[in-house]
C-alpha cells in the first residue's frame, strides 16, 4: 500500500546489520523526525551508508550532509532504491518529507535471493561503480575517484582503441572489487561491452540497453543463434537470462590473477577479442 512506503524504509533501515544504501535523486528530511533517528541509530551501530543524490540540485547535498554522511552525487539520477544487505525496496519515492504525506507512490520489496543479488549487480554496474573516460590527452577523472591500472589493462586499452578506432571515445575504465576492468560505452546504440575481472578469469558481456521488450526480443534472437555463435566465437556464450546479457568467461592462464596478466596474455587473447568484437559487430548491425 502507497501508505506503507517510508515504514518498510525505515525498517529496512532498522534491521541493517552492516552497509545501506540509499539512491534518492531528492531529499528533504531534516524534519521528518522518525526517518533521521533511524539513521542516526544505524549509524551508532555502526552501519556503514552510502548515500547517492541527483547532482546540481538546490539543497539537496546539505540535506544529507547535515546528518554526518557526504553524499554522492551522480547525474540525471532518477531511480530509488533502498537496500540493506540483506533485502531492497524500488520505489517511485524519493526520501522527500512531503511525498511521504502527499504523493502517490508505488513500491517493490525484494527478499529473493535471486531478485537481491540481480539488483544489487545493477546498483554496480549504473550507479557505485567509480569510471574513468579515457580521453586523447590522458585520463579524465569522473566522480572524484581515481583507478588503479594494472599492466594488462593498459596494454587492452591501447589494442583496442588501435585495432578498433571506432570505440577509442567510448572507453571507459572502472574498478570493482576483483580489480580494473574497461567498458565500451555505445559499442553499439544501446549496447555496452564489458571486459571484467573475476580474480582468476576475465568475463566478456554484452549489455543490452534497450527498452525490457526490444531488449527481450533482441536477447531472444541472439540465444536462437547462440549455438552457431559460440561455434564462430570458439568460447560457450553463457546467456544469462535474468540479465539479458551475454557473457564469455576467459579463464586460460593456469590460475594466475587477472591483475598480474601482462603482454603474453594479451598476444594470446588479441584473435578471441578481435572475433568476439567483430561477430557482435555483424549480429548487431
Amino acid at each position: 500500500m502507497p501508505a506503507e512506503i517510508s515504514g518498510k524504509i525505515m525498517t529496512l533501515i532498522a534491521k541493517a546489520k552492516e552497509k545501506i544504501i540509499i539512491i534518492s535523486p531528492y531529499n528533504k528530511i531534516q524534519n521528518w523526525t522518525k526517518l533521521t533517528n533511524k539513521i542516526k541509530e544505524a549509524q551508532i551501530n555502526g552501519v556503514s551508508i552510502d548515500w547517492y543524490i541527483r547532482k546540481n540540485v538546490e539543497g539537496n547535498f546539505m540535506e544529507i550532509k547535515q546528518l554526518g554522511i557526504v553524499p554522492i552525487e551522480i547525474e540525471n539520477l532518477h531511480c530509488k532504491i533502498y537496500m540493506n544487505e540483506n533485502s531492497a525496496i524500488v520505489s517511485s519515492m524519493n526520501l522527500y518529507e512531503y511525498s511521504d504525506r502527499n504523493s502517490l507512490d508505488i513500491g517493490y520489496y525484494i527478499s529473493k535471493e535471486k531478485d537481491y543479488l540481480d539488483l544489487k549487480e545493477f546498483v554496480e554496474d549504473y550507479i557505485s561503480k567509480p569510471r574513468i573516460k579515457i580521453v586523447q590527452n590522458g585520463l579524465k577523472e569522473l566522480n572524484a575517484t581515481k583507478t588503479n591500472n594494472n599492466k594488462f589493462i593498459d596494454l587492452l586499452v591501447s589494442f583496442l582503441k588501435s585495432r578498433f578506432p571506432e570505440y577509442s571515445k567510448n572507453i571507459f575504465q572502472f574498478k570493482n572489487k576483483y580489480g580494473t576492468g574497461i567498458e565500451i560505452a555505445s559499442f553499439k546504440e544501446n549496447y555496452r561491452l564489458i571486459f571484467e575481472p573475476r580474480t582468476s578469469f576475465l568475463r566478456i558481456d554484452l549489455r543490452i540497453g534497450f527498452d525490457y521488450k526490444t531488449k527481450s526480443e533482441i536477447y531472444s534472437y541472439l540465444k536462437n543463434i547462440g549455438g552457431q555463435l559460440s561455434k564462430e566465437i570458439g568460447r560457450v556464450i553463457d546467456f544469462g537470462s535474468e540479465m539479458k546479457r551475454l557473457k564469455i568467461v576467459i579463464a586460460d592462464f593456469n590460475g594466475t590473477k587477472y591483475e598480474n596478466w601482462g603482454s603474453n596474455e594479451l598476444e594470446n587473447l588479441k584473435p578471441l577479442i578481435e572475433k568476439i568484437i567483430t561477430i557482435y559487430t555483424r549480429e548487431l548491425n
